[in-house]
């Protein structure tokens, strides 16, 4: 009986391995020209010998079962903050966390000057400098089963799905809730769509009509930023498809595309009013009070699932999109640790337990949301 339980843990433990073994495979053979089966295989069996050559020494199988996490944590990393995504444009504080804090050093007022001054010694002054705190919160990735006979039937598209749906999701609400933390408050900081009325472009459950962008509206968004004395080098502009369709629509923009054929190839916006236009299939949605209010957004799909974390919780008909104006030097975010759990063969499950959990925050990187603006519809 003690040898067909052992039989049976090592044909699960090779599985297992396979598994995250193919994991890698296709990670790899995204980059090099490889089959990523034939090299499934091939590491599989490296560690099935390493674990032979090594099974009297339970230290050396405690570190074989912490390389199996070694492999997952750089995929999920990846997954989880992808570099090339709207996020990295940015202040990295991810060196500052200290604990579930990040602390930024505040300079004070600079030293005043006087002209022409005849009178000795001049007042002195003491700068105070403070410091710009927020917090990191805890994110769980909801456990999802991988049954036996999965691991023991892999196939490429089930491993993809694995990697995509589950990971690419909680990627995808990270960055909802820190592009709705850079919001800015108050009317000073938000400018109102100003085109033609059209019934296009609507938010998930709005009805009606709302004025389209227009050229006027970005020049607004360029002034904002122009009196915050924010670089002009670097600015972005993030919208949603459907905005930036309206946009394309213009037909200043159409004929400057009529002399730039790159432009036509990409459908890509330039420069525009020095702002690197970058687009994104959801920005942050705002109610249409007199000053438009950021709605509340969901924190928990752990029964529900979906792309519906940092979405609004409750969604109106006359809710509005936005579109969002900012230096990277004045938003913030921070990455904290990523921790993957695994508990193979579960009996009620039939099968091993997969999870994760990260530390993530983001901020504004000054008070009255100086260096952003947003642009909202009306």
């Amino acid at each position: 009986m003690k040898t067909l339980k052992n039989i049976g843990s090592i044909i699960s433990s090779l599985a297992t391995n396979f598994l995250l073994a193919l994991i890698i495979s296709l990670a790899v053979s995204a980059y090099i020209d490889v089959n990523p089966l034939a090299l499934a295989f091939v590491i599989t069996a490296s560690f099935a010998v390493l674990t032979f050559v090594l099974r009297g020494n339970k230290t050396a199988r405690f570190a074989f079962m912490a390389l199996q996490k070694d492999i997952w944590l750089p995929l999920i990393e990846e997954v989880l903050f992808p570099e090339d995504k709207f996020l990295e444009y940015s202040t990295d504080h991810s060196s500052y966390i200290d604990g579930l804090n990040i602390h930024i050093p505040q300079a004070g007022l600079s030293p005043g000057m006087v002209q022409n001054n005849t009178s000795v010694p001049l007042a002195i002054t003491q700068r105070t400098d403070t410091e710009l705190i927020y917090t990191m919160n805890n994110y769980k990735i909801v456990p999802i089963v991988i049954t036996d006979l999965e691991i023991l039937q892999i196939s490429y598209n089930k491993v993809a799905s694995i990697l995509q749906s589950y990971f690419k999701t909680a990627s995808y609400g990270l960055a909802n809730v820190g592009i709705y933390s850079w919001q800015p408050v108050g009317a000073t900081r938000q400018v109102r769509t100003s085109g033609s009325a059209v019934a296009t472009a609507l938010c998930p459950g709005a009805t009606g009509n709302r004025n389209a962008i227009a050229l006027a509206d970005i020049l607004a968004l360029k002034v904002i930023m122009d009196n915050d004395f924010v670089p002009e080098e670097g600015r972005k502009l993030l919208m949603p498809p459907d905005i930036h369709a309206q946009l394309l629509s213009i037909s200043n923009i159409q004929a400057f595309y009529a002399y730039n054929y790159a432009s036509l190839q990409t459908g890509k916006t330039p420069l525009l009013f020095g702002f690197e236009v970058l687009v994104r299939p959801r920005l942050p949605i705002f109610d249409n009070t007199g000053t438009p209010l950021l709605k509340s957004i969901i924190l928990d799909t752990s029964s529900i699932g979906g792309l519906s974390f940092g979405t609004p919780v409750t969604p109106a008909t006359t809710d509005n999109y936005s579109v969002f104006a900012f230096h990277p030097d004045f938003v913030s975010k921070a990455k904290g640790s990523v921790k993957m759990f695994n508990q193979p063969n579960v009996p009620q499950y039939y099968g091993g337990l997969v999870s994760a959990e990260v530390q993530f925050g983001s901020s504004p990187m000054r008070t009255g949301g100086v260096g952003t603006a947003v642009l909202i519809q009306q």
